[in-house]
């Protein structure tokens, strides 16, 4: 049985903001409708536009919040054993592995392209089956899984 040497958590925060406010949007948008359709008194046609900007604005709070819950789902912790590694992507073997190294994308403006506006860190690990397994800066300490991974393989 193998012993898992290193595990790194994904940040996560006590209460995801972006979750709440969406539940809370679509609360909103029901209760509106509802309120609107029981007590006031607006003719058919404004009545009728401010119900499907209710809707359209609650669908599309609905699918913010369900892939937030997908992705909140889908962060599990990277392991390190002594032979492989455990990231949400599956397991790859020591041996296996062809590449990992942490790349920066960088966001430019589009009518300045000399200008960075965002940029965001990835560690990339990839195995010799084309696998990719990606970590975000924003999920992980990819820094620490870098040269942990580097201290347990031996480079």
């Amino acid at each position: 049985m193998d012993k898992v040497i290193y595990t790194f958590e994904p940040f996560k925060q006590s209460t995801d903001w972006v979750l709440v406010i969406t539940v809370g949007l679509i609360i909103g948008m029901i209760l509106g409708t509802w309120l609107l359709n029981k007590y006031v008194q607006l003719d058919t046609t404004r009545r009728n536009i401010i119900i499907m900007v209710c809707f359209f604005v609650g669908i599309i709070a609905a699918g913010t919040a369900l892939f937030r819950l997908i992705s909140l789902w889908k962060l599990k912790p990277v392991q390190i054993y002594n032979n492989r590694i455990e990231t949400p992507y599956g397991t790859a073997q020591f041996n296996n592995i062809r590449d990992f190294y942490v790349k920066i994308e960088r966001h430019y403006k589009p009518m300045n392209p000399e200008v960075v506006t965002d940029s965001a860190r990835y560690f990339f690990l990839i195995e010799r089956n084309d696998k990719t397994h990606v970590l975000s800066e924003g999920d992980y300490a990819i820094d620490s899984v870098l040269a942990k991974l580097n201290d347990v393989m031996g480079y």
